[in-house]
């Protein structure tokens, strides 16, 4: 039976420690009755009763799991980690003969944009960021090389991945080709009565009274019958 009693005082002793620091802040005293019976509580029952000396918990922080940022608390969730950010298309070094100098960008991105964590595709473009999405057209590109790269940014406007640069070309018909600066209207058109050097509307050459245009051999006159 004593045993069994000095045993329940060790596990109220036991308890007190584990309460936390808020339990472990109090004084704990630890009296032996009558019968031999080893008692623990925060309140001395009389003058014999001792104090004891409660050492600090035991505390532990875990560390944070990689990878993982709710941003609930309006964090940036730049712990966030993409395992894949890269630019399909254009290829590395692709040269595209379209004359409105139109592109389209693909971009994988894996996992998906986290959105719920404010963040947010980015192409930059020759050097000049701008909005983008998972496939976006670059319009009127001049002729030349061109370079873009694809970022992740969070909240705060932070890069938390980009893509590696992709170079490429664009070719464009030449401003000083055969037909620069000829007005369509100009063109020879068939069936319009013009020919090659005349342009339509303009003033041609008339006959003289003879009916000869300059240049022409006149008819020869045919001898009467007999």
């Amino acid at each position: 039976m004593l045993d069994g009693m000095k045993a329940t005082g060790t596990l109220l002793l036991a308890l007190l420690l584990a309460a936390g620091p808020a339990a472990a802040a109090k004084k704990v005293y630890r009296t032996v009755g009558p019968d031999g019976v080893v008692e623990f509580t925060d309140r001395p029952p009389d003058e014999s009763a001792t104090e004891v000396e409660v050492p600090p918990p035991n505390t532990y922080t875990p560390p944070p799991l990689p990878g993982l940022d709710t941003g609930a608390a309006g964090g940036s969730g730049a712990g966030f980690r993409y395992r894949r950010l890269e630019i399909v298309a254009p290829r590395q070094e692709q040269t595209f003969a379209d004359n409105t100098g139109n592109v389209t960008v693909r971009i994988v991105l894996e996992p998906p944009l986290e959105t719920r964590l404010g963040h947010r595709l980015e192409l930059v473009v020759d050097g000049t960021p701008r909005p983008a999405g998972p496939a976006t057209t670059l319009t009127n590109l001049p002729r030349g090389e061109h370079t873009v790269q694809a970022r992740v940014l969070d909240r705060a406007g932070q890069v938390i991945r980009q893509s590696p640069v992709v170079r490429f070309h664009v070719r464009r018909i030449s401003v000083l080709g055969p037909d620069a600066g000829v007005p369509p209207e100009a063109q020879p058109q068939p069936g319009n009565g013009t020919v090659p050097g005349q342009v339509p509307g303009a003033a041609q050459p008339q006959a003289p009274s003879g009916g000869v245009l300059p240049g022409q051999v006149p008819p020869q006159a045919v001898p009467p019958a007999p």
